[in-house]
């Protein structure tokens, strides 16, 4: 292709809004995290997170925009820049710097992927693990999914295989029978979760991670009742990462659909903890 009609990662921006309509709002942080909007693309990689052993990955594999589900500097919100580059954190600062001299761009994409429906993070880690994706939740609410009945313990085996999870936690007795499922991607708040936890239909409710002092206490005394009343149920927290990696491995393969004249890669991130 000639350099001058090459696509953009500003292009690649405005390709993916248009195939992928969803209302934004003023606060969006689907935004460029770092480099230049108007860089020629050579190639796309796809993650998670963008860690700097996912940049080294991108990067050695020829790609020369980077588009992230979770942040580049370690806010939500891009915030703690100031701070980082007015402290000189080294951090920051080794990171950054690798991005300018290999002329990096960063793209967030976060609330696009969350707004459009099917929620496709969700959409994209039931069809990794085999689940029937009709329920779905909607925003901040999680996905529930009837499964095939298995023991506790044999249904997160299934979980952290499929989804690559290293350090996998859980409440409950292993032996316990699971059939109905409840599945928050990323990290779970204690507000959208609590008829959840509390429902005596919800065998199983899974999270990437959540305050142990509010959703944690909470599904654990959830659990105790249950124990109690003869009606058990069981919480698993599988880790950010591994919990809505295999969504945005489904934008990476629906990416290349909508930018075909451009290499897609997905690179996925390592979960962040292991368990010894």
């Amino acid at each position: 292709m000639d350099s001058q009609t090459q696509l953009t990662a500003l292009g690649v921006v405005q390709r993916i809004q248009g195939a992928l309509p969803a209302e934004t709002h003023p606060g969006t942080v689907d935004v460029f995290l770092e480099g230049d909007p108007d860089l020629a693309v050579k190639g796309v990689a796809v993650t998670m997170m963008a860690t700097l052993e996912v940049l080294e990955m991108a990067v050695a594999g020829g790609a020369n925009m980077v588009i992230t589900h979770e942040p580049l500097y370690f806010n939500h919100h891009n915030a703690f820049v100031p701070q980082l580059a007015g402290g000189d954190d080294p951090v920051y600062l080794a990171k950054r710097a690798f991005l300018l001299e290999r002329r990096v761009t960063v793209w967030h994409c976060h609330d696009r992927l969350h707004q459009i429906r099917p929620d496709m993070i969700h959409l994209g880690v039931l069809t990794a693990l085999g689940w029937p994706s009709d329920g779905i939740g909607l925003g901040l609410g999680p996905s529930v999914v009837d499964i095939p009945e298995a023991s506790l313990g044999d249904v997160l085996r299934h979980v952290a295989d499929k989804l690559g999870s290293t350090s996998l936690r859980y409440v409950g007795d292993p032996h316990q029978r699971v059939r109905r499922v409840a599945v928050a991607c990323g990290y779970g708040g204690l507000e959208p979760f609590r008829p959840v936890l509390s429902s005596d239909e919800i065998d199983l409710a899974m999270v990437g991670e959540a305050w142990e002092w509010e959703f944690g206490e909470y599904a654990y005394d959830a659990a105790w009742i249950g124990r109690e009343s003869g009606r058990p149920k069981a919480f698993a927290v599988l880790g950010h990462v591994p919990s809505e990696q295999q969504g945005m491995a489904f934008f990476a393969r629906r990416l290349q659909e909508i930018v075909p004249e451009v290499d897609v890669s997905f690179v996925p991130a390592a979960d962040i903890y292991r368990s010894l």
